[in-house]
Parts: C-alpha cells; sequence; structure tokens
C-alpha cells in the first residue's frame, strides 16, 4: 500500500486518538462505541480513569476542523 507523507494530500488517514493529537482534519469519523464504552466500565471508585476517558473523546472529537460524523449503528 502506498504511503502519504503530507497528511493534508491523503484520502483518508486511519490513526488512533494518540497519533491524531496536534493535528486536523477536514472530517472526522469516531466509531460508534468510542470512548463511551470505556466510561460505562470504567472503575467509578478511580476518577482519575473517567478524566482521562474524556480528555480522549475530548481530542478525538476537536480533530475535525468542518465535520464529525459518529457512527451510531
Amino acid at each position: 500500500q502506498p504511503r502519504c507523507e503530507d497528511l493534508s494530500k491523503a484520502e483518508a488517514v486511519v490513526a488512533t486518538v494518540h497519533q491524531a493529537k496536534g493535528l486536523e482534519f477536514p472530517m472526522v469519523l469516531v466509531g460508534k462505541d468510542f470512548g463511551f464504552k470505556a466510561l460505562l466500565k470504567g472503575d467509578a471508585r478511580r476518577p482519575q480513569h473517567l478524566c482521562e476517558v474524556a480528555n480522549l473523546i475530548y481530542v478525538a472529537f476537536t480533530r475535525a476542523k468542518a465535520f464529525l460524523l459518529r457512527k451510531l449503528a
């Protein structure tokens, strides 16, 4: 598979939230269970876990410049 070194010229970029941190894209597609499953199964006795998951959700959702799509089904 050919790779595009300049992400601004790539047709699609598949990345984890950690890899996308600090980058922006015209459109971002987030999987239906991203982050929310982790929030639901998180350890309520560990508020730090909830903060970490909430931060990942924030980072993922703010990567979109124009469109944020979240798969619902």
